[in-house]
């Protein structure tokens, strides 16, 4: 009994150990999850000129039907690179193939220069290259293409016929038949609209339009079904948000079905989409959503933390309808990833790939990849976090702007934007990302988008208000208009948004009568072709009488020049301004910038001008023709004095100040301006109040001359401040004690409206007005009149009590209260 125990333990030991050894047998031979990996080296497509480096950006790419690579970008060149004089640079547009393994010399598609922008290419039936993209050519923006054949030897330049002016954003698609069709934004009767062309072999054929409501329309991108039919994607701002359409072109009937929402955006912004179509004519389409629907993040915002990023979505629609794929991570319907810009491209085999970029740190983008297959999502994959920036400087670098092709069933070449660093160039590089491991593929699952999710969500409108109007001393009606001078976008070294996107939300969200782009020059390096895009948007959100779209950039040198002069931005009274650079030897000093400034009708102001680390604000030339005022506050702090309530947060500077250039006799007048990176979910951290004859850019600028601005922290505070009569901004004479008057009414309590004097160099407050509740009116004759001197108006006023309760703890208050400031009146004693 004991003996047949022992066996049956013996046994039972042996049992249990071959089953042990079958599953480590197992284990070592199961497949290994499917993964996205870089497959072999990246490598450069953008080459130098006289061996030196240059900017580059917008790579399109595609792979004919020989199995030839083709990418075209946009490249910065000199007028004549060997020839010293006067700097003169051009973007031109570039385009090189890549037979096996081997690509050839570059070749320069456009004979202007200047301004060129967004290449796209397309294959026609005799099997080569049709490229197209946009330009400016005497002064107006269009469409320009060109042929490229096998060998390289190029057709002659050409010009789409044109649908309006300010057209831009070209996308191609190929039919099965061998068809190539055109679609851009073109502007007409006061809005953007989306066009359509067939290419006809030696031109092209205007089509029915895809989209021409009154609401503006942009980004449209192009995609050939296998029935033959022709799928449009685009966004427009419509009904108080951005939502992305699609619309289907039946060739046979040359007519295009009813517009359809994409669904998946509820009441939140989708726009920048991207479309394919799959063997089975389904239509998938990608886009960014815009994760905030109420802006309350910033210094001025309630919820402390950043605010949402944009997210990538994805959906398809089919015969039945729309449906999305199941959410990657758990997310909601159509979710992919955090990202922006987003791509899609179908594979033979129905694999769905998407392409996006992502923004780990400030000025670090990275290219991000997932792709649908079997059913299941493989991904999402960050590529190049890992490699290092090429040259000295912050560790970040972005790549972006990814345009994709896929070469076999389980792998995409990627041809994006890969950047030196901040203030550096950027390349053109290729990357080939590898499925790995793949599984036997299954059926898709879809979801479909419940009824209530197709319907079309609106969102309120607010438009601004009317201000109180004044009359000057010599009787001239001047209108008081809010807006915000100092933004940035996605297309520098902002974190989302695009030009268009900044003025339709300070238009209608936040009831703003006018705005200004001041994208980096340098930060992430602007192709003087990317500030004529702006140029070029701004114009068709400017409506005279209504709302004011300023175009303008950023001078950064105090970032990359020694020694440190701090920054300026500009805006223009008129598109097309110069783009000058402290990256460039003609342009790195103050003295220079401004003195190439002055010969242009814009303005420049100095900005966070005490912050340390940008070299405070060298205020030893100035020229107050061009630079009237000075950014007293922003999203930085506030600069009327050194250590100032709300003081800027990071090492500030002494002799900076607002109150220090008044001490070395600059008559500078003071504007607000948010110096805002998120525009999605910052709130305005800096507001401008100027009275105008009217809202114009002309009157604007008129008003910004004359100094007839004030700031404030974020609030429509208003103020009317005057001195003998003479409004703020004045130079004038008196022989007694002037007469100081203001009345001010703000949008919350007030807390003190004050009166500083200039006496010596010192500024202290000399009068303080009684205030009642949200109102407040001075008169009050200075009797110590001794010297010239200056007087302004401060005002402060209690912060909303969500704001109060987020800095209620914090030791050292960043934003202690809301607060305004007039520009001076220098009186001079007779």
């Amino acid at each position: 009994m004991i003996m047949s125990n022992r066996i049956k333990t013996a046994l039972t030991a042996a049992a249990l150990m071959a089953v042990f050894c079958l599953a480590v047998l197992r284990r070592g031979t199961a497949q290994a999850p499917p993964e996205l990996t870089t497959d072999g080296a990246i490598s450069a497509i953008s080459v130098p000129e006289n061996d030196q480096p240059v900017n580059n950006g917008y790579p399109s790419l595609i792979q004919d039907r020989f199995g030839n690579l083709w990418c075209a970008w946009v490249s910065a060149r000199l007028r004549d690179p060997e020839v010293k004089g006067p700097y003169q640079e051009g973007d031109m547009i570039v385009i090189r193939k890549r037979h096996g393994e081997t690509w050839s010399e570059a070749v320069i598609l456009n004979t202007n220069f200047g301004v060129n922008l967004a290449p796209v290419l397309a294959q026609d039936p005799g099997g080569e290259i049709i490229a197209v993209w946009s330009s400016r050519r005497g002064g107006e923006d269009g469409i320009w293409w060109r042929r490229v054949r096998q060998d390289l030897s190029l057709g002659s330049e050409g010009r789409v016929p044109p649908a309006g002016r300010l057209e831009a954003s070209p996308a191609l698609a190929v039919t099965p038949d061998g068809t190539i069709w055109l679609a851009f934004q073109s502007y007409r009767n006061g809005s953007s609209d989306i066009v359509f062309y067939r290419f006809a072999g030696s031109g092209w054929q205007r089509m029915p339009d895809v989209a021409d409501s009154s609401a503006p329309e942009f980004r449209p991108r192009l995609a050939g079904a296998p029935d033959g039919a022709v799928w449009c994607a685009w966004d427009v701002f419509e009904k108080g948000k951005y939502r992305v359409m699609v619309r289907r072109f039946d060739p046979r009937s040359a007519s295009w079905n009813a517009p359809e929402l994409v669904p998946g955006d509820g009441p939140l912004d989708g726009y920048a989409p991207d479309i394919d179509a799959d063997g089975e004519g389904r239509v998938w389409v990608t886009y960014a959503r815009n994760e905030v629907e109420e802006a309350a993040w910033g210094l001025r915002g309630p919820k402390p933390g950043v605010a949402p990023r944009p997210t990538v979505r994805l959906v398809v629609r089919d015969k039945s309808g729309w449906s999305y794929p199941e959410p990657v991570a758990g997310g909601g319907p159509g979710f992919v990833a955090e990202g922006d810009l987003p791509r899609v491209r179908v594979g033979p085999d129905g694999a769905v790939w998407c392409v996006w970029q992502k923004l780990p740190n400030h000025v670090d983008w990275k290219i991000g990849a997932a792709v649908y297959q079997g059913g299941r999502w493989i991904g999402p994959q960050i590529f190049g976090t890992d490699e290092p920036v090429p040259l000295d400087g912050p560790p970040r670098r972005a790549d972006q702007r990814a345009s994709i092709v896929v070469a076999e069933p389980d792998s995409l070449i990627v041809a994006y934007e890969r950047g030196r660093g901040p203030f550096r160039n950027r390349d053109i590089y290729l990357r080939r990302i590898r499925l790995r491991n793949l599984a036997t593929a299954a059926a898709l699952r879809l979801h479909r988008f419940a009824e209530k999710e197709l319907r079309p969500v609106e969102r309120p409108v607010f438009t601004a208000p009317a201000r109180p109007a004044v009359h000057s001393i010599n009787g001239e009606r001047l209108q008081l208009y809010f807006g915000d001078l100092h933004n940035h976008l996605l297309i520098d070294d902002g974190h989302q948004g695009t030009v268009d996107q900044l003025f339709a939300i300070h238009r209608y969200r936040y009831a703003m009568d006018f705005a200004a782009t001041t994208s980096h020059g340098d930060s992430n390096k602007l192709l003087i072709s990317e500030l004529a895009w702006n140029d070029l948007l701004t114009e068709t959100m400017y409506v005279p009488g209504r709302f004011v779209a300023i175009p303008g950039f950023e001078w950064t040198q105090g970032d990359f020049v020694v020694p440190r002069a701090g920054h300026r931005h500009v805006i223009y009274e008129t598109p097309g301004g110069p783009l000058y650079r402290p990256t460039e030897g003609i342009s790195d000093s103050i003295r220079e910038f401004v003195d190439l400034m002055s010969k242009t009708n814009g303005l420049i102001f100095a900005h966070h001008i005490s912050r340390a680390y940008a070299g405070g604000t060298d205020w030893s030339y100035v020229n107050i023709k061009i630079e009237p005022a000075v950014e007293i506050c922003s999203s930085w702090g506030r600069f009327e004095y050194y250590q100032n309530p709300g003081h800027i947060r990071v090492k500030e500077m002494k002799n900076c100040s607002v109150q220090d250039a008044w001490r070395m006799g600059w008559r500078l007048g003071v504007i607000g301006g948010s110096d805002g990176h998120n525009l999605f979910g910052d709130r305005i951290q800096g507001l401008t109040g100027i009275y105008a004859r009217e809202l114009t850019r002309p009157a604007i600028f008129e008003a910004l001359r004359r100094r007839r601005c004030y700031a404030t922290t974020g609030e429509p505070i208003i103020v009317d401040f005057r001195v003998n009569g003479h409004l703020m901004g004045s130079e004038i004479q008196a022989s007694e004690g002037p007469v100081i008057e203001a009345s001010v009414e703000g949008t919350r309590r007030l807390i003190a409206v004050e009166v500083v004097k200039r006496v010596g160099d010192a500024f202290p407050t000399v009068y303080r007005a009684p205030v009642e509740g949200r109102r407040a009116k001075l008169w009050w004759k200075d009797p110590d009149f001794t010297a010239s001197t200056m007087y302004y108006l401060r005002v402060t006023q209690e912060v909303e009590p969500e704001l109060a309760a987020r800095y209620a703890k914090v030791r050292e208050n960043p934003f202690p209260s809301e607060m305004a400031w007039s520009s001076p009146v220098w009186v001079d004693r007779k």
